[in-house]
């Protein structure tokens, strides 16, 4: 290609990189308003706003709410059976904190003592020799 065609090219496709730009940036939707608009959340100012008031008018509905509980005391709800499996428990299902660093594992023992389990990382992995093969 000629040094002058490389030039064109490279203009076009500038051309329609910044073309694609603007129409992601800077246009507008139908509905006439920017695809992409600041808004500020601090002191209720925005569509927030509007979405707040929203919110709490739900709530309020909400609040509203009364349950009649005469349902409790039916014939049908009293002879309704719990049909719930007991978990059983096998003992040392897991550490007593999961969130704390291994490590640091406390167990609060029945006498207010505080017993601490060490749960170890180790620090390095010894990897066995490699042996070679007899050649057959």
């Amino acid at each position: 290609m000629s040094k002058v065609l490389k030039n064109i090219l490279f203009l076009v496709i500038i051309v329609i990189l910044a073309a694609a730009a603007y129409f992601i940036f800077f246009a507008k939707d139908e509905a006439g308003q920017p695809l992409l608009q600041r808004t500020s959340v601090l002191f209720g100012e925005g569509p927030q706003l509007g979405e707040r008031s929203q919110f709490l008018g739900v709530l309020l509905n909400i609040k509203s709410i009364r349950l009649d509980v005469s349902i409790f005391d039916t014939e049908a709800f009293k002879n309704l059976d719990d049909f719930t499996v007991p978990i059983i428990s096998f003992g040392n299902e897991g550490r007593p904190n999961p969130f704390a660093p291994l490590g640091f594992d406390e167990v609060l023992l029945e006498g207010g003592e505080i017993e601490t389990e060490g749960t170890f990382i180790l620090e390095e992995i010894e990897e066995p020799e490699e042996t070679e093969e007899p050649e057959q």
